[in-house]
């Protein structure tokens, strides 16, 4: 359901990473949500004092650019169908 309100959902569930017991549910959503989520959680990570907030969100911030990275490795789809082999 996060997924589906996407940008909206990116301030609560970074918040929700001070929460230990959500804490990686959280950072996995945001990853998720992708490079939506990437300014505002970089922004939380440099302005936060709170060492949760910023375990969790230095965790998403580098899976969120590590997946941007391979998308742009990847050839580009065609459209084109497979062929049946």
């Amino acid at each position: 359901a996060l997924l589906e309100i996407g940008e909206p959902a990116v301030g609560p569930l970074i918040a929700a990473l001070h929460d230990e017991g959500v804490r990686w549910k959280a950072a996995g959503v945001l990853v998720k949500l992708g490079t939506v989520a990437l300014e505002p959680l970089q922004k939380a990570v440099r302005e936060t004092t709170d060492s949760n907030i910023r375990q969790g969100g230095e965790w998403a911030v580098k899976k969120i650019q590590e997946l941007a990275a391979r998308m742009k490795e990847r050839p580009a789809f065609t459209g084109r169908s497979v062929p049946k082999g």
